[in-house]
């Protein structure tokens, strides 16, 4: 039983991915159900009989509850994405009747009874609920059975939902069809749709008529991946264990993955026209990735290694020059050569450049050339890879910048920051804009002051243009770093602070920062209690909460505060004394009460938002998520409002923006459709 032809539901595509936009009803429960499976499958699964019963009959009330859904949405006009079209309603009304003649012979003889059942935990209710058996069970086993259902779905449910299409059909007798299609939209729409839909879905819209392939076009080859793939199966690979085993199985497998790439890179630069719609490139070494380059013999050594993908590096060179659109590229553990270094200074369009993990074979780094259009760069490196550093010389006019580190090594402190050289020869935040280090050694946060401060070419009165920065330090951030910190960023427009690994937490921090940052919205306060701590997690601030609410007061803008204050959220209000007076009766149980109690968080909500008028919300954070209190927009009463958050308010406000584009998508679809 499903919105779809069942002869193609025969098939039952147990493994079934998911496109980006929901197409069906249900579609993505029924999907994120089928893949709480796979943790099961490494506990003996071996197919889709094996599946606890729980999760197929919650897998098969979602078709169950589609079909009925679907039949309600031609004659209401409100249907998934899918469309109301006549060929579909055909198929699905032939099934329907069908269906409705089955369980009509089922209603004809089955027995009804009323079943008394509790409700309720505190205050427990007695209702009675409509039962239906059929008179013989193997007529409901063959009905289960013919329409792929689940006895977990009742005879009575099947009743109820029958009985609610039915007076569907009653208020609306006529099906609706849709009469606009999606190509009667105007063309700025459908290309702001094909935008969003993304490469693959570009390609399948681009298959349907001519009017889509002409919009489609410029986006199905808009991304393009070079990939050299690894192909390793694995359970074999950990197998064998000779050298010569090893190198008998891989040498094909990486001769192959060569031939495939530079195959792939002669089709793109024998076609003008894709040459011209790339904007981002993607390219990547899986080998490199897993560290398998040692076990092959074609490539065992560096030396080996650069000989052979030699061709790859010249090709990925030669192709990037042949684009002149590229305004995206990311380079992910790849070696980064002299003519790769010369073809990047000839991309006029460049705007974004990502190295991640790539070991750049450059002696002379500070001859490399500028691209004024290059906006952002983003840097993820280990200690073999600070040679990539030299590149942020390419951006005289950068606006974005990510640094991360995968690892740190104390005894290493210039890990993470650029050479001195660097650092003397180049200052990007006199362009900066926005700002994110990650994992920096508190012995280099004096340096990273004197960076920023080198803008300012000894003038005071020169305003910074930052209006994000986060900074996160792998040992701590004590009080004279962090008030030199401040120092330095003080007149700057930021709006976005995220300060991850304070060791220095008195409330005059607050004071500090709403003195050198008076138009910040939103901030981020992460304290740890000792320097061996690296991940944030909630814990006991220096202070009492109600210490820091009088130095919100300094703060005119703030709309945004998070912290990993250690609070206890599940405490007993003043009811918990009734219960200990009456001796802790049975039929009554130990928990909070609405009316007399008030958690923590609330509180503290309460008491900031008093002193900081514009305050919205406080979140207080946790590796895991948090727990957010809002308030209200005259700041005085807090609103009991539980959500997840994300460890950066910057990366939730980002993910809030795309999901917003999604559900636009899916509202402009619905409406034409």
């Amino acid at each position: 039983m499903d919105s779809e032809d069942e002869r193609e539901l025969a098939k039952d595509h147990w493994e079934d991915g998911l496109s980006g936009v929901e197409m069906r009803f249900h579609q993505r429960d029924q999907h994120d159900c089928r893949r709480s499976v796979v943790p099961i499958a490494s506990h003996g699964l071996e197919s889709k009989d094996d599946v606890p019963r729980t999760i197929l009959s919650t897998i098969k009330s979602y078709r169950i509850m589609r079909f009925f859904e679907t039949v309600e949405g031609f004659h209401t006009g409100s249907l998934d994405l899918t469309g109301r079209h006549q060929r579909r309603y055909d198929s699905i009304i032939l099934r329907w009747n069908d269906f409705s003649s089955d369980l009509e012979e089922l209603l004809r003889d089955a027995k009804s009874s009323l079943t008394p059942r509790e409700i309720g935990v505190r205050d427990s209710k007695e209702v009675l609920e409509t039962e239906m058996k059929p008179a013989a069970p193997q007529n409901w086993d063959q009905f289960l059975a013919k329409w792929l259902a689940h006895d977990s779905f009742s005879l009575h449910n099947f009743s109820a939902w029958r009985d609610r299409v039915i007076d569907c059909f009653t208020q609306n007798p006529t099906p609706r069809f849709q009469t606009l299609c999606l190509h009667d939209l105007p063309p700025e729409l459908l290309h702001n749709i094909v935008e969003i839909a993304g490469i693959d879905l570009a390609r399948k819209l681009g298959t349907t008529c001519r009017l889509l392939r002409e919009i489609s076009f410029s986006y199905m080859f808009k991304d393009h991946r070079f990939h050299l793939s690894c192909g390793i199966q694995w359970h074999h690979y950990h197998s064998l264990r000779s050298f010569d085993a090893l190198a008998t199985y891989l040498d094909p497998l990486i001769t192959q993955a060569r031939s495939k790439l530079l195959s792939d890179i002669d089709f793109v630069k024998s076609r003008p026209d894709i040459l011209i719609a790339l904007h981002n490139v993607y390219v990547d070494d899986e080998w490199q990735v897993h560290r398998t380059w040692t076990r092959t013999s074609v490539a065992g050594n560096d030396e080996n290694r650069r000989s052979f993908c030699a061709p790859v590096y010249s090709g990925i060179s030669n192709l990037i020059v042949c684009l002149p659109n590229l305004q995206s590229l990311t380079l992910q553990h790849w070696h980064i050569t002299k003519e790769l270094t010369q073809s990047l200074g000839c991309l006029e369009r460049l705007r974004t450049l990502t190295l991640s993990s790539c070991t750049p074979t450059l002696r002379c780094p500070y001859t490399i050339a500028k691209l004024p259009s290059l906006l952002n760069f983003r840097l993820m490196y280990t200690k073999e890879q600070r040679g990539s550093w030299l590149f942020l010389g390419m951006c005289p006019n950068i606006k974005n910048l990510f640094i991360l580190s995968p690892s740190c090594d104390r005894d290493e402190p210039g890990l993470i920051m650029p050479p001195p050289e660097l650092m003397a020869a180049f200052t990007p935040f006199k362009t900066l804009q926005r700002f994110s280090m990650l994992q920096v050694p508190p012995g280099w946060i004096p340096r990273l002051n004197a960076w920023i401060q080198s803008a300012r070419d000894g003038n005071e009165s020169t305003v910074l243009r930052l209006t994000h920065f986060k900074l996160e330090t792998s040992g701590g951030l004590h009080r004279q770093n962090l008030f030199t910190l401040l120092d330095v960023l003080n007149g700057s427009s930021i709006r976005f602070l995220v300060l991850d690994g304070l060791r220095y937490a008195a409330p005059d921090i607050l004071d500090r920062i709403a003195s050198a940052l008076p138009q910040v919205e939103y901030l981020t306060l992460c304290y740890r209690e000792s320097d061996i701590e690296y991940r944030t997690k909630e814990t006991p601030w220096p202070f009492a909460a109600w210490e820091y609410a009088p130095h919100f007061a300094n703060f005119t803008r703030l709309r945004r505060f998070s912290w990993n204050y250690k609070t206890n959220v599940d405490e007993y209000g003043p009811s918990a004394l009734r219960f200990f007076e009456e001796g802790f009766p049975e039929e009554q149980q130990v928990g909070r009460r609405d009316a007399d109690h008030l958690c923590e968080p609330e509180s503290i909500a309460k008491r900031f938002s008093t002193f900081c008028p514009s305050l919205a919300s406080i979140a207080f954070e946790s590796p895991l998520g948090g727990i957010r209190k809002d308030v209200r927009e005259d700041g005085q009463f807090p609103l009991v409002t539980n959500r997840l958050l994300h460890r950066s308010i910057l990366q939730a406000h980002t993910r809030n923006t795309f999901q917003g584009s999604v559900w636009l998508l899916q509202i402009i679809t619905c409406c034409t459709w």
